[in-house]
């Protein structure tokens, strides 16, 4: 099948897809300019690369229940899933039509458009609705955790649930929201939400209509890292090359934070940049999101004591202590809130029904205990418990 790939209104390449509904070939160039971000237009474009991008915007094919949404939405495969839906996302303007489609973006796209709502909750595990055959940005809306897209009173919003059986990812997003807001740290505001009888946190798409999101992985394909260069000081040169200058005191705000929540999970899809869909030219850092892996979310209680001095990284360094060295300056830094963010760890977790004393405990001593390391690495005094006061906490 023959398909046209768009950036906004703009023609962009003509593509061919092979029975399995992957981009096989590349058959026609209009604008390399607005080829995706990342994708080499030298000496010219790549089909896997394009295949590889195109589709990793899509829901994952690990998600539970992937089967039966698949089934109800008559798609053999995300990949097949995600071109019934045009490729339409409400996190950058690219999407595609296939031979013959007279579709406009002005029409389709998601930020100006409504979607349709039978069905969209097979997406969040409601799998016992009908599905009744509507364009979604659901499934293009990458990662494992169960999201849909919602409209109210006009704007776009994100509703995520949870992968665990204790349903913390929520509660965690919350504290994290809280947090950067009493620090400075630009951020996803995001806030708790009941839906059927479940929890889940619910946020304002980051985007205005003219906006799209760029990550961290495309934004550091701009350059060929030098082998002398740190991730760390590549990134910061790639996005010079999109505008972006003086960003390393929001960087190393990131990197303070993950330190803090104990956030593993600030890969390079996690972070990123916002460019304008029409100049291309950059705009901004996306501000922080997606912080549920955080406050040691994929550990049992053991686990946290016996891991919590060598945390995993997954941004610019493999360990999380490395990763705060790049840290130059902490004069931003609210240390007050810093002293107070175990308590507000366990009064925001102690909402979540699901949470016995004992986690309560074991995460809040975590956090104090990542202060704790986060002070004898940057040799400060932020936070120093009273020798006089237990950390296991009553409910």
């Amino acid at each position: 099948m023959n398909y046209t790939l768009y950036h906004g209104e703009f023609p962009v390449c003509e593509l061919h897809c092979n029975n399995k509904h992957r981009i096989e070939s590349i058959t026609r160039i209009f604008d390399t300019e607005r080829l995706p971000p990342g994708i080499r237009r030298q000496p010219k474009p790549d089909a896997f690369e394009l295949n590889e991008w195109f589709f990793r915007r899509g829901i994952s094919a690990q998600r539970d229940g992937i089967d039966i949404i698949l089934s109800k939405e008559g798609a053999e495969s995300v990949n097949e899933l995600i071109l019934q839906n045009k490729g339409l996302s409400l996190s950058d303007h690219y999407w595609v039509k296939k031979q013959g489609d007279n579709s406009e973006w002005g029409a389709v796209n998601f930020y100006d458009n409504n979607f349709g709502k039978t069905g969209e909750d097979i997406y969040i595990g409601e799998y016992e609705e009908k599905v009744g055959g509507e364009i979604t940005p659901n499934g293009v809306s990458n990662g494992n955790l169960p999201k849909k897209w919602i409209i109210k009173d006009g704007k776009r919003y994100l509703l995520k649930g949870s992968e665990s059986a204790l349903a913390e990812e929520p509660y965690h997003e919350i504290i994290a929201s809280c947090f950067c807001e009493k620090t400075g740290i630009t951020h996803v505001n995001y806030e708790l939400a009941a839906y059927k009888g479940k929890t889940y946190c619910v946020c304002q798409n980051m985007l205005q209509k003219n906006e799209e999101l760029i990550p961290a992985y495309y934004v550091s394909q701009e350059k060929t890292k030098a082998k002398e260069t740190s991730h760390y000081e590549h990134y910061i040169e790639c996005c010079g090359i999109f505008g972006l200058k003086a960003i390393r005191q929001k960087l190393e705000k990131m990197i303070v934070l993950d330190y803090l929540i104990a956030n593993t999970d600030r890969h390079w899809g996690n972070f990123g940049i916002i460019r304008d869909a029409k100049t291309l030219e950059a705009i901004r850092l996306a501000p922080l999101y997606d912080h549920g892996a955080a406050f040691f979310a994929k550990m049992v209680n053991e686990e946290i004591s016996a891991k919590n001095s060598y945390l995993r990284c997954q941004s610019f360094k493999s360990l999380q202590h490395d990763n705060l060295k790049l840290v130059t300056n902490l004069e931003w830094l609210n240390t007050t809130a810093v002293k107070e963010l175990p308590e507000l760890t366990r009064e925001l977790l102690s909402k979540n029904g699901q949470i016995s004393v004992k986690r309560l405990d074991a995460v809040t001593t975590g956090i104090i205990d990542r202060i704790k390391f986060f002070e004898k690495e940057r040799k400060l005094s932020v936070f120093e418990p009273s020798k006089k006061k237990s950390t296991t906490f009553k409910r």
